[in-house]
């Protein structure tokens, strides 16, 4: 008799259209917060921006100093763990040879040693070897088992590399940077470029024209 009468009950309620609508739409919204959080679109992210300087190389009317700073500062909410950082400069000339690849070294986390040893002054002007409980860069190689850097919430920094260009040319200067979330899930790509235009050439005509008047045969 209670299961007839709860059975009539559930189909009286599941047979109105009306009383679809919040379930599909709590099934809708659980929907989208899991899918973002497998995801990890609002937990990690970073801003990225390019920049770029040119310099007449000396001595040299055709090439250029290419200088590139790449800008980098994480989101509000998780920690990134960088992947790859790379700057490719590409001629905008459609018919030009594939863009150089400048890999960004300072995403890597160098090796340190443990109770390095430090040579000190004793006030006597002599030299005591002493050891301190701290950790000291060494340039041996690459951290080992944690090689690659985090970029922490909030965390900004910059990086710089150099090339040489034509001086007549125009190029496009990109930063590609991989990351993906400190505990794991998948790997995002962020990417900004700008346009590194020629250095304006000087008008020097008003210097010939000088040279000619002060040149001239008096009259």
């Amino acid at each position: 008799m209670n299961l007839a009468i709860l059975w009539h009950a559930w189909d009286t309620f599941v047979g109105t259209p009306a009383a679809w609508v919040p379930i599909l739409v709590a099934i809708g919204a659980a929907y989208l917060y899991f899918n973002k959080s497998l995801l990890d679109y609002d937990k990690v992210g970073m801003s990225l921006s390019v920049t770029c300087r040119r310099q007449r190389v000396n001595g040299s009317g055709s090439e250029d100093h290419l200088a590139v700073s790449v800008h980098v500062k994480g989101r509000s909410r998780g920690t990134v763990r960088l992947q790859d950082a790379v700057v490719l400069i590409t001629d905008a000339d459609a018919q030009a040879p594939p863009p150089r690849s400048i890999e960004i070294r300072e995403i890597f986390r160098y090796r340190r040693e443990e109770d390095a040893v430090l040579i000190e002054e004793d006030g006597t002007g002599k030299k005591r070897t002493v050891k301190y409980p701290r950790a000291k860069i060494s340039l041996a190689g690459l951290a080992p088992g944690n090689p690659l850097l985090n970029l922490t919430p909030e965390d900004e920094t910059e990086w710089a590399c150099a090339s040489t260009v034509a001086s007549d040319r125009v190029y496009i200067v990109e930063a590609v940077v991989l990351g993906m979330p400190l505990k794991g899930g998948f790997t995002g790509q962020w990417r900004a470029s700008t346009v590194a235009l020629p250095l304006r050439q000087e008008d020097k005509s008003w210097i010939n024209a000088l040279e000619q008047i002060m040149l001239a045969p008096a009259r």
